[in-house]
């Protein structure tokens, strides 16, 4: 990210602390300007000329910059500019992929690996409480970089129409909501983090043991019946996770 000459000034009369404010004209820079991931940041002594500034101060806006995931340090070579991380409210709401990535300010793209009748693994066939399923596994992509691998597993008995949908242009949750016996009303879902394996790393372009956020889904129609149980691996560098907590009395 080069600097110009109409770099924003430090405004030496402010109550805020010099490195704050300059964090906050860095910040406001990385946002508003198209910079690649991974290209490298004005060093120290770019920034201490053009913001007349002492090393102290542009270190501790570099430390805030890291801290909030904008830049990241390579010991040696200095800093950083992140990739944008993907805002999950997936613990909260029910917001489907492409809500999510659209949020983010990219666009989602989905490719079905496997969508066929088979005969349920033993934790499926008791999540779902049949013998019978159809799995989907699909990859699911931001901006054309794969971001979540997804296996689900849904009742043959109730779901076999779902066959007739195209699942990488429509919405899975849309299209069981085609059906009152399907429709989702309510979902359970729990997070680990867990090392990504061989295939895991193969799907996701990561490697081995690199850090995955594992989600299990339970998704419930109105007549409590679980009409989806789900498996996410989602890449740890290019995620976060948000929860609200709403405190009464």
């Amino acid at each position: 990210m080069a600097l110009n000459n109409q770099a924003a000034s430090i405004d030496r009369q402010s109550p805020l602390p010099m490195y704050h404010q300059l964090k906050e004209i860095l910040l406001e820079r990385i946002k508003n300007q198209p910079i690649a991931a991974g290209k490298s940041f004005p060093s120290e002594m770019e920034l201490i000329e053009t913001y007349e500034v002492s090393r102290t101060t542009v270190r501790q806006a570099i430390a805030e910059l890291t801290k909030q995931g904008y830049l990241y340090i390579i010991k040696g070579k200095g800093a950083f500019v992140s990739r944008p991380k993907i805002d999950l409210r997936y613990l909260q709401k029910a917001l489907t992929f492409d809500e999510q990535i659209r949020k983010s300010g990219m666009t989602p793209t989905t490719q079905v690996l496997f969508f066929k009748e088979i005969a349920a693994p033993d934790d499926v066939a008791y999540a779902l409480g049949t013998s019978r399923v159809l799995k989907l596994e699909r990859l699911r992509f931001a901006d054309g970089e794969p971001i979540v691998l997804v296996e689900s597993y849904h009742p043959y008995d109730l779901c076999a129409f779902l066959l007739g949908h195209d699942l990488e242009k429509n919405s899975l949750y849309d299209t069981l909501a085609l059906s009152p016996e399907t429709k989702v009303v309510r979902v359970e879902r729990t997070v680990e983090a867990i090392a990504a394996n061989r295939d895991l790393a193969k799907a996701l372009k990561i490697k081995v043991g690199f850090p995955v956020q594992h989600f299990h889904t339970h998704a419930y129609a109105g007549n409590d019946r679980v009409v989806e149980y789900c498996i996410s691996d989602y890449r740890g560098d290019r995620n976060k996770l948000s929860v609200e907590i709403i405190l009464t009395d």
